[in-house]
């Protein structure tokens, strides 16, 4: 069943964000996942919600997508990540 990595993302310096989406721009494929959102631009339709940067990802099950998610925590990942975002929040929601 495939599982989704949803990700609220506030991007605090977009130079160095840019370098840390070349990092992991390969690592969603390793887990057998795939962008499938990734923007700024969405419209909140109900209720409050305030977000930056809107990014969902697709993975064949809950595991792949946790895996993905922990495989973010590597501490060079860490470090860039800090350097250029600032409040995260990250969901995996099994699918139907």
């Amino acid at each position: 069943m495939a599982a989704y990595v949803i990700l609220n993302v506030e991007v605090t310096d977009e130079a160095v964000h840019a370098q840390y989406r070349e990092q992991v721009a390969a690592l969603p494929a390793t887990y057998g996942g795939r962008h499938l959102a990734n923007t700024s631009e969405s419209e909140v339709m109900g209720g409050e919600w305030t977000f930056n940067r809107l990014i969902m990802l697709e993975f064949p099950d809950t595991e792949q997508a946790k895996g993905y998610v922990s495989a973010l925590g590597a501490p060079e990942l860490q470090e860039m990540r800090a350097r250029c975002v600032g409040n995260r929040n990250v969901l995996v929601v099994p699918g139907l």
